[in-house]
């Protein structure tokens, strides 16, 4: 969806891929404890694959950090967000049913996944 090109003049441009056939943006959400931005975007791209991205943003200092996650999915929904945790529900491309937990770090700290459930039937 979003490549992040910096420039020499320190401003931020960003380049769309066309290779989507959708954009969600399935959750937003204030951090109000580090004025953070947080958005979470869903993609369907052309292959009937499923790729979830989230980006943070300091409203402080405009900082922005982009997360994607490695693993596409057949089908995938936020079940749950809060601050600091995102908690999502799907189906993988091998049709593994999954609930996966992820660590929405404070501070610029990382994004990362903290637990990852798998099962043959649905888990919510």
């Amino acid at each position: 969806f979003m490549n992040f090109l910096s420039q020499n003049d320190d401003k931020a441009r960003f380049k769309i891929l066309w290779d989507y056939n959708s954009i969600v943006i399935e959750e937003l959400r204030y951090r109000k404890t580090d004025n953070t931005l947080i958005v979470v975007i869903i993609e369907h791209n052309k292959n009937f694959k499923i790729c979830l991205k989230i980006v943070s943003i300091s409203l402080h200092n405009g900082e922005t950090k982009i997360y994607v996650d490695n693993d596409f999915y057949k089908d995938l929904n936020c079940v749950y967000m809060d601050e600091c945790y995102l908690i999502s529900c799907g189906r993988s491309l091998s049709k593994e049913y999954l609930a996966l937990c992820r660590r929405i770090g404070n501070d610029g700290s990382k994004i990362r996944k903290i637990k990852k459930l798998k099962g043959k039937e649905k888990i919510i």
